[in-house]
């Protein structure tokens, strides 16, 4: 199972994450604005380094021919004689620029023949128009390239370098002397550049490394006070919780209320007092409750009418009181007691009947009347009325309903009909006497022989017809209506509906 971190702790990271998250950011920010400086940097470097020395060859190249120049002009030496002197005099020129090494010349013929080199004096004199460097370029097509311009111009290709022996990329200015066929040179190395920004590298590692130091300094800074301060609130909040715990726990089983004085926080206060008000209602509503079960109970034993619970199998599982006096059985005896044990043949079928027809439909039926045996064997008429129990899921578990005992009912509806019956004997064969019976609205329930004979009108065509029409004259309708409205008022007592 999965260990589950406490609140304060959880609160306690939180914290210490959002704490921590300005200062990485902003850290991270520093050191990323290093590193876009020291790219900005590098790159104005490597532009300077490129312009400079680009002025520095060309400067030195355009120089030393204007000096050619010059002593070609003011010399009394063979033409032979003069450039051996030159070629001599140009291997001694060294001049300071912004590399590693001091710049150097070099001379070539047009036709390719190495003239003078300081770096390669084993080429001299040799024809090396065909030689290439590392990539392929043919460094002697390049030269004669931009020598075509008078001004002279920059060729850019790779080649070993003295120092390192390794292939390094280099930009060589170059420019020609016409009449002798010649063209002088002089080159700088893009990589000498590298070492100085190098230096500028391992101070910004140097820097960096600062910042970092920083960060964490900072961030071990701030757990430390958040730690303590933390530490501090945790403890309140889970003595807090602790005592909400315990609350809840107590609360289940019994009526207990927070100790607001206990808390040290207004939030858990608002919250001790919502839990203390739901206490306070419950009990209320526990109360209540209890007393709506005693009046529940109450009417629901003290009904005249007998309610039961019985399962599939038309047992009982549950009734009242009357219920049981209904039956004649004790509680313990009806308890389990099958719902066809105090009924007839007869009355057991119909039973059958009700409930598997409230079973397949779901819908709530009735029996208006039935024979059943109570224990000491006395015959009773009962009416029932059930309706299908279902469980959680839906599933019929059973049936609920009402017993009604009728028997007094029924034995009174009996004599009703045995009076109603020797009362329209009577009447219906009283000669020369018309007798009539009628409702409040003045329709007639009873008409006898003597009536058909003095009016004229057969029962059939005088039921339900009112009586005014038939034996009151018209003039005598008004007076006659009036009395007879006035005698159901006084004399005849209607329930209201």
């Amino acid at each position: 199972m999965k260990t589950k971190r406490s609140i304060s702790r959880t609160f306690m990271i939180i914290m210490i994450v959002i704490a921590y998250f300005p200062v990485v950011i902003l850290g991270g920010v520093a050191i990323q604005r290093q590193y876009s400086d020291f790219d900005k940097e590098s790159r104005q470097l490597k532009e300077k380094y490129i312009e400079a020395q680009e002025i520095i060859v060309k400067h030195e190249v355009e120089k030393v021919i204007e000096d050619i120049q010059y002593r070609r002009q003011n010399t009394r030496l063979t033409e032979k004689e003069l450039k051996k002197k030159i070629l001599k005099w140009l291997s001694t020129i060294r001049f300071p620029n912004r590399g590693n090494e001091p710049g150097i010349l070099f001379v070539r013929s047009y036709n390719g023949t190495l003239l003078m080199s300081v770096s390669t004096p084993e080429l001299i004199g040799k024809d090396i128009s065909k030689i290439t460097d590392p990539n392929g370029i043919n460094t002697h097509e390049q030269f004669m390239k931009t020598i075509k311009n008078p001004e002279g111009g920059y060729a850019d290709y790779s080649w070993h370098k003295p120092t390192t022996k390794k292939v390094a990329p280099k930009r060589t200015f170059t420019k020609g002397i016409p009449d002798w066929k010649w063209y002088i040179g002089a080159g700088f190395w893009f990589d000498d550049i590298n070492s100085v920004i190098e230096q500028k590298r391992l101070k910004l590692k140097s820097t960096v490394k600062g910042y970092v130091v920083t960060i964490v300094l900072t961030m071990l800074i701030l757990f430390m006070f958040i730690y303590m301060i933390l530490r501090y609130l945790s403890g309140k909040i889970e003595k807090s919780f602790d005592g909400f715990s315990s609350f809840f726990k107590e609360a289940a089983t019994q009526s207990v209320e927070v100790d607001l004085k206990k808390l040290h926080f207004s939030e858990f206060e608002d919250l001790a007092s919502s839990a203390n008000k739901m206490i306070s209602n419950r009990k209320q509503a526990e109360e209540l409750l209890k007393k709506s079960e005693e009046r529940f109970r109450t009417i629901f034993e003290s009904s005249e009418e007998g309610y039961y619970e019985i399962d599939l199998a038309g047992r009982f599982t549950f009734f009242n009181e009357t219920m049981r006096k209904i039956s004649g059985y004790s509680a313990g005896e009806l308890m389990g007691m099958s719902n066809l044990e105090y009924s007839t043949p007869e009355t057991a079928k119909k039973m059958y009947k009700l409930f598997n027809e409230i079973y397949k439909t779901g819908k709530p039926g009735e029996i208006g009347g039935y024979e059943g045996t109570i224990k000491d064997g006395t015959k009773k008429t009962l009416g029932l009325s059930a309706y299908l129990m279902r469980d959680e899921k839906g599933e019929p578990v059973g049936f609920r309903g009402i017993v009604r005992d009728i028997t007094a009912h029924k034995r009174a509806e009996e004599k009703l009909k045995k009076s109603e019956e020797r009362f329209r004997s009577i009447f219906s064969n009283i000669p020369n006497i018309a007798v009539q019976g009628y409702d409040k609205d003045r329709k007639v329930t009873f008409w006898n022989k003597a009536s058909e004979k003095i009016y004229g009108y057969s029962r059939d065509e005088a039921m339900n017809k009112q009586l005014e029409e038939l034996i009151i004259p018209p003039e005598m309708r008004e007076n006659v209506i009036s009395w007879i409205k006035n005698w159901y008022e006084n004399n005849v007592h209607i329930p209201s509906q």
